[in-house]
């Protein structure tokens, strides 16, 4: 009987080193499908993140248009749009940048404020905004027509 174990020992199963070394190849091969799958993850957030600024900036966007389309004069002076609106009302667009620094955006802001006489009417039509080309103004006329503003 003892013979027998020996034969059937002897004849099936994976050694020691045959079984570290698969656990080794299977260990790099899911490493890499776990790095492969963080950076996908990474990039796919990145392109959200992308696709909802600018989903934002068209908004505040045509909010601004329709701000300025509701007055009867606008001026542009540094990074403020003036609008004459009917009656004596005067609105205003400006760009706030809390840290003077353009090139960081988490605290940079447009904000509408419909009533300059009135305090604490302002809302930020925008947030993490910035120049650009990182150090001029965000609002320009246009060189095509005097009468047209850039945002």
């Amino acid at each position: 009987m003892k013979t027998n174990l020996r034969k059937q020992a002897g004849k099936g199963g994976f050694t020691l080193v045959e079984v570290v070394m698969a656990f080794v190849v299977f260990a790099v091969i899911t490493s890499g499908v776990v790095v492969f799958f963080s950076r996908v993850s990474l990039l796919a957030k990145a392109g959200s993140l992308q696709s909802r600024y600018l989903a934002e900036a068209r908004a505040a966007q045509q909010r601004i248009s329709s701000y300025i389309q509701d007055g009867k004069a606008v001026g542009v002076v540094s990074n403020t749009i003036t609008i004459m609106r009917p009656g004596t009302d005067r609105a205003s667009i400006e760009y706030i940048d809390l840290d003077d620094n353009p090139l960081t955006v988490t605290n940079n802001y447009i904000v509408y404020d419909p009533d300059t006489w009135t305090a604490g009417d302002e809302e930020i039509v925008c947030d993490r905004v910035r120049p650009c080309d990182g150090l001029s103004n965000v609002f320009t006329k246009v060189a095509s027509s005097p009468q047209s503003i850039r945002i």
